[in-house]
């Protein structure tokens, strides 16, 4: 095939596909949009969500342990005075 021959047919198969860049860049404005307006929803819900107060006292005393140096009494959970583990009297309302 020479120079001229493959040219020609380059040419004939140019313009075989449109792209319309306007019609590509608004779908993925909106797919974009979409995916960004469903995290931040989806953010917000988890940050929303009421706290159980027994779940919330097990994830200190947890957190707790794992920042206290290995060997201290703060490691060990229900150790040097913590909270008991059950709910007391005066935690009820």
């Amino acid at each position: 095939m020479t120079n001229v021959e493959h040219a020609t047919k380059e040419a004939s198969f140019q313009d075989v596909i449109r792209i319309d860049e306007e019609q590509v860049r608004g779908h993925v404005d909106q797919v974009v949009r979409a995916t960004v307006e469903e995290t931040l929803n989806s953010l917000l819900d988890e940050a929303l969500t009421p706290v159980d107060r027994d779940v919330f006292r097990r994830q200190n005393r947890y957190y707790a342990a794992l920042s206290a140096a290995p060997g201290s009494d703060k490691s060990q959970p229900g150790a040097a005075g913590e909270a008991p583990a059950a709910p007391t009297a005066k935690d009820e309302k």
